[in-house]
């Protein structure tokens, strides 16, 4: 563990378009945790900018 954590501020950051990101632990697809944002929309599902980015399809590409 790095003194002092690994944010700058104290508050958890939130996804590219400001909505919170969703934190599973532990995690459903075999992983001590999964994170998911779900896009522009905040909403789950979506295509586009409001498709869901999930932590595990990124080992995917």
């Amino acid at each position: 563990w790095r003194e002092g954590g690994y944010l700058e501020s104290k508050t958890v950051p939130k996804d590219p378009w400001g909505n919170p990101y969703v934190y599973i632990s532990p995690g459903i697809h075999n992983r001590d945790f999964d994170i998911i944002s779900y896009g522009a929309d905040g909403q789950e599902g979506g295509e586009g900018k409001d498709a869901d980015i999930q932590s595990w399809a990124l080992d995917e590409n």
